[in-house]
């Protein structure tokens, strides 16, 4: 029996492509993006779905945090002086924030892939932390954290 379903690898690969290229893509990404987050739908189990509910606002907050304390301008400051990497220490020593926090929140992101860790401990920031740090996304974070915490209420 022939059956026309892509292999695993072979969609992994491709997805792989996409994420070193991106530019290469961008005509297509309103396609690519709906049915990326279709088939995160389609495999995710009942335990990630509830994860993903119950974790929904914390990347906002995880930003506006991170905004609240400069964290991603000085992670930047640094990677501009020849710094690529910044330590939680050294965060901590900057914003008064427990390190454990601090790592916390940082690993969150690096999950996400709104910075990189880099080595136990460092972080540095990546494309998306400079967009995290344009006018737009840290005025939108801040008009739109608020209305999120109300509607919980």
């Amino acid at each position: 029996m022939f059956s026309t379903a892509a292999s695993p690898s072979t969609i992994i690969q491709q997805l792989e492509k996409v994420v070193e290229n991106p530019e290469l893509y961008r005509s297509h990404r309103h396609e690519i993006i709906s049915l990326a987050n279709r088939v995160e739908v389609e495999l995710q189990s009942p335990f990630a779905l509830f994860q993903g509910i119950v974790h929904a606002a914390m990347p906002i907050v995880a930003v506006h945090v991170c905004q609240q304390h400069r964290i991603l301008h000085m992670m930047q400051e640094n990677a501009e002086k020849g710094q690529p990497a910044t330590s939680t220490a050294a965060l901590a020593q900057d914003t008064g924030i427990n390190e454990h926090k601090l790592e916390a929140v940082l690993e969150f992101m690096a999950a996400r892939h709104l910075v990189d860790h880099i080595s136990y401990k460092e972080f540095a920031p990546d494309k998306l932390t400079r967009l995290l740090l344009t006018p737009l996304v840290m005025d939108g974070v801040l008009l739109y954290l608020p209305s999120l915490l109300l509607s919980e209420h």
